[in-house]
């Protein structure tokens, strides 16, 4: 039976149980039989295929064509560059939309007769087999559909040249500035796909893996890895492995492991040409692609940036207590004292617990125990974290806070937008459009304290209406207080959880986690996978 490429990289995440596997994880080569006579020069052919070499050129070339008939008024040479099936992914505030190629065609039309002033720059591509991805800086966008910040162009190949699939600008979170992986309160996010790993950084070098990316998943997310050599880690990332964490899940703690090595991790979800290409359904190839030409391809293509989770630098983990599979976040536990600092620490706590055992009556024993301890170097018991898990409001909590959040000046905008799209017989409000989702859910703080997050979406966007509204309330003795700005997107809260012990209570979902900074929310840490296809 054969190996999977994926083996060596997860077999050795039980690295301390398996002491043979080494950070390559790479087999080594038998060698080769020696004879006597020497051996013809053969041609070296490469099997796996590559993109077109002139792809680079072509994709930047159509970036330059693309600002070019913008500011020169040309409303039909900027169409002509967009394929029939496209989607556009527009942000101004927190408001998203996603629009059809007829609908981003016209919204952009006025814009472009009035000569749009589109400056672009630090353009970078990624060639892909049928392809490419572009990623620049745009700035100076005029009219009602201005846009300033990171964008995303997707290129599809169509009879012979590259066209514009997907066009997004990329989301400019407020989050909070990284620290030390390891450290002392530090917070690591969780994945648990292929298997449960804590992120170490979101920004990894690309010369600290091997050169051989395996197909991990394929599915809607394809995830593509390599192995890492930790002696080519800085060091305070290369110390981590070793280090115990205690990792939880929606409800709790669900395990402690120990960090063994490291991978990198690459994601992406990809338009559904790369996809054809891949299976060899597409016009030229006609021949499917192997699992490790489809690594390569998505672990390129993983590379966009402006979005932290495309490529991730992971720690591999081996459970000593419980299971990670249900792991959303982690912290390191603290570190045992060593060698004769610990004997010390003993010693003194011998004898200051038998001091104390001659004045002391049994019931106070325990919270005297826990003083010797500190007095000897020894850390106390840490208070076990709360976890709070989000469940349904009650009927008059959720009415109170969906007539709040129908009051905000974003959900009348949403109202004035679809209002100009409904057609006869469509419901009178947006919230009731196709596809209607309310959800309330509140999580019931030890202070007394309750978190609510509410969320009304409704429309499918493209060629129609599309919309979502949520927020964040605080709760207490019955007074209600919004405590974040509206969000254009879903709050789909799984818990509540003080994750850094700074006394202030997180807001934990499946990819990331919402922060407060002084009395709001507003801080976001989460993995974003990059968004390819066109869905429109």
């Amino acid at each position: 039976m054969k190996t999977p490429r994926t083996a060596g990289w997860l077999v050795c995440s039980l690295a301390l149980a398996l002491p043979a596997c080494s950070d390559s994880s790479r087999p080594t080569a038998s060698p080769a039989p020696t004879t006597s006579a020497q051996a013809a020069p053969t041609e070296v052919v490469n099997p796996h295929p590559a993109p077109a070499a002139k792809t680079g050129d072509e994709a930047r070339a159509l970036v330059d064509q693309w600002a070019a008939a913008q500011n020169e008024g040309k409303p039909e040479a900027y169409a002509a560059l967009y394929a029939p099936k496209f989607e556009g992914v527009r942000r101004s505030g927190s408001r998203v939309w996603h629009l059809d190629r007829a609908r981003w065609l016209k919204l952009r039309e006025e814009a472009i007769q009035k000569k749009a002033e589109v400056k672009v720059s630090d353009v970078s591509v990624i060639p892909s087999l049928a392809g490419a991805v572009v990623t620049f800086t745009q700035q100076g966008a005029q009219g009602p559909t201005s846009d300033e910040g990171q964008k995303r162009l997707v290129l599809v190949r169509s009879e012979g040249k590259l066209l514009i699939a997907r066009e997004e600008l990329l989301r400019a979170d407020k989050g909070k500035e990284a620290g030390t992986p390891g450290a002392a309160g530090q917070v690591t996010l969780a994945i648990r796909t292929p298997k449960p790993m804590l992120v170490l950084d979101t920004n990894p070098k690309d010369e600290w893996g091997d050169e051989t990316p395996w197909l991990a998943t394929r599915g809607d997310v394809v995830q593509a890895g390599r192995t890492v050599d930790a002696s080519k880690l800085p060091p305070e990332l290369a110390s981590v492995r070793g280090k115990r964490f205690e990792l939880f899940g929606k409800a709790g703690k669900v395990c402690e492991a120990t960090v063994t090595s490291f991978g990198l991790l690459g994601q992406v979800k990809p338009n559904a040409s790369f996809v054809t290409r891949w299976d060899g359904k597409d016009e030229a190839s006609g021949e499917a692609l192997g699992d490790v030409d489809v690594a390569k391809d998505a672990w390129d293509l993983s590379a966009t940036r402006g979005e932290a989770g495309g490529r991730v630098l992971t720690g591999l983990l081996f459970a000593s207590q419980g299971k990670c599979d249900e792991a959303l976040w982690g912290r390191p536990l603290p570190e045992a004292p060593k060698g004769g600092e610990a004997e010390a620490g003993k010693e003194a706590a011998a004898t200051d617990a038998k001091a104390a055992g001659d004045k002391a009556k049994a019931a106070g024993d325990k919270a005297k125990s826990a003083g010797d301890k500190a007095k000897a170097g020894e850390e106390a018991p840490k208070a076990e974290t709360v976890v709070v898990e989000a469940k349904p409001a009650d009927n008059t909590t959720r009415d109170k806070v969906l007539q709040d959040l129908r009051k905000l000046p974003a959900y009348a905008e949403l109202q004035k937008e679809y209002e100009g799209l409904k057609a006869a017989g469509d419901p009178a409000r947006w919230e009731e459009a196709q596809g209607s989702k309310q959800e309330v859910l509140v999580m019931e703080l030890p202070s007394g304290v309750t978190l609510i997050t509410a969320t009304l979406s409704a429309g499918t966007g493209c060629g129609t209406f599309g919309g979502a509204l949520s927020a964040v309330w605080e709760s207490k003795g019955g007074k209600l207080t919004r405590v974040s700005e509206a969000f254009g997107e879903a709050l789909p809260a799984v818990s509540a959880a003080d994750v850094d012990g700074d006394g202030r209570f997180e807001i934990v979902f499946e990819n990331g986690m919402l922060r407060s900074s002084g009395a709001h929310y507003e801080q976001w840490e989460r993995l974003v996978v990059p968004a390819l296809d066109s869905g429109c």
